[in-house]
């Protein structure tokens, strides 16, 4: 990512975008098929205004007790010591500003306030921090759905989506989002936000 001081290595790099775009997915299908069960699960789903533009909104909180929304085309965390990060669907890439006002009616990409690529430690260790709560919370989901409807749901889901071919197998999204959390908190312990950067002594 040209001018970010944040850069993942090149396997958590695939990685989190196969996670990122199959999620969604996943997320998508718990929205269409399953809006009790997320409920349930602490979610609140906001209907998007126009049936015709735009896309419906997910929240939920993050462990620490932040803010989580989701859309079809992306996530945003936010919480009060680290602030924003956005991360969208195409890429494994993310993107911060100090604070965004949950309580905003978003519900396009153009409705999202602008966010920029880290430019220092401090901003990609904030930035990491959410990427890694956020990591944590898909994780739990994956597991609470699993819990509570089998893995067969999850199955039928991939059925339904273009990209199966080269789905991951559902079982292991817990295990594969928790190994991703796992490299943000070495990347943060070792204040190493750059492939090949010197790790303080």
């Amino acid at each position: 990512m040209p001018g970010s001081f944040l850069r993942f290595k090149y396997n958590i790099l695939t990685l989190g975008r196969r996670l990122t775009d199959q999620q969604l997915w996943c997320l998508g299908c718990d929205v269409r098929e399953q809006r009790d069960t997320l409920t349930e699960l602490g979610w609140t789903y906001h209907p998007r205004p126009n049936p015709k533009k735009g896309c419906g909104r997910v929240t939920g909180m993050l462990p620490d007790g932040g803010h989580l929304s989701i859309w079809g085309f992306g996530f945003l965390c936010r919480d009060l010591t680290h602030g924003a990060m956005w991360l969208d669907r195409q890429g494994f890439r993310p993107r911060r500003r100090e604070d965004v006002d949950p309580s905003l009616p978003m519900y396009a990409v153009s409705d999202i306030p602008k966010c920029h690529a880290p430019e220092n430690e401090d901003q990609a260790d904030a930035a990491l921090f959410l990427l890694g709560q956020l990591a944590e919370r898909l994780a739990d989901h994956e597991d609470d759905i699993r819990s509570l409807l089998g893995t067969d749901y999850r199955d039928h889901c991939m059925d339904q989506w273009k990209a199966k071919k080269s789905a991951i197998e559902c079982k292991n999204l817990p295990t594969l989002w928790r190994k991703i959390a796992s490299s943000i908190r070495e990347m943060r312990h070792t204040r190493t936000y750059s492939p090949g950067q010197n790790v303080p002594a």
